[in-house]
């Protein structure tokens, strides 16, 4: 009779210490077998190693145990995936190992959570990719530091999947420093939160969005804004704030300050 186990960690020849084990039954000598494992996760790697027996070993409680394990490692998922910063220092956004569990924040409705540390320290996240997300969350739980978003080159694309695409800024600063643009699911792009947020290269030409200050104020500093072939507005609520250096080609509704 043969046993597969297998699980997250190599457990060797201990089957008690193994986290699955699959009962197979008796299978013909020198014959291949296969089985089929579920609830895997994906990016992740698995172990596993097979083990034979027969009514003499049972009876005098011998084991044949494949000689050593074998590992896989599951595809990643092809699809949105939120991601929280974890790194305490300044790094680049395709690095895997900045992020919890190795996910990193990209795709349609995505939330990229920066706010999750108490951070030493101002931090810069150089975003050396193309990236599509949904939601920015930025705080520093001391609060004492600030976290920006840079790159002189890459796009970051508001995809909000027909919602509004946020970014919140719980306290202190979150700076983006690089071009931003939407698509046309995303109706609003809205800065919430009492935090500040600048924005230091403006909107592109092509951003498909209208641009609500709900909370906290918004700067933008530099590049032209405009609202590309969408006649859409600036609209500041809620006492925020909404001030900068750049010229603003776009209608702006205030209950607020600007």
């Amino acid at each position: 009779v043969v046993w597969v186990f297998w699980g997250p960690t190599d457990e060797g020849t201990n089957k008690l210490s193994w986290t699955n084990s699959i009962y197979l039954g008796p299978k013909p000598v020198l014959n291949a077998f296969q089985t089929n494992v579920f609830g895997l996760a994906a990016s992740n790697t698995y172990y596993y190693r097979c083990m034979a027996t027969n009514e003499v070993g049972i009876a005098a409680g011998v084991e044949c145990w494949a000689p050593t394990t074998t590992n896989f490692t599951t595809v990643p998922v092809a699809g949105p995936q939120d991601g929280v910063w974890t790194n305490p220092l300044s790094s680049t956004w395709n690095n895997a190992t900045n992020w919890a569990g190795g996910i990193i924040a990209s795709g349609m409705s995505a939330v990229a959570d920066f706010s999750s540390l108490d951070i030493n320290t101002n931090i810069t996240v150089t975003m050396n990719m193309n990236v599509t997300i949904g939601h920015l969350m930025f705080a520093d739980i001391g609060p004492s530091h600030n976290w920006c978003i840079s790159n002189n080159v890459n796009t970051m694309t508001f995809n909000a999947n027909w919602s509004n695409a946020t970014i919140f800024v719980s306290n202190n600063i979150a700076t983006l420093a690089c071009n931003i643009t939407s698509i046309t699911n995303t109706p609003v792009i809205e800065k919430a939160g009492p935090g500040t947020l600048i924005i230091t290269k403006g909107f592109s030409n092509n951003c498909m969005s209208d641009v609500l200050v709900s909370g906290g104020a918004l700067h933008i500093n530099g590049g032209a804004t405009n609202g590309g072939v969408n006649p859409g507005a600036f609209f500041v609520t809620n006492n925020a704030a909404l001030c900068g250096t750049a010229t603003i080609m776009r209608t702006t509704f205030v209950s607020g300050n600007a």
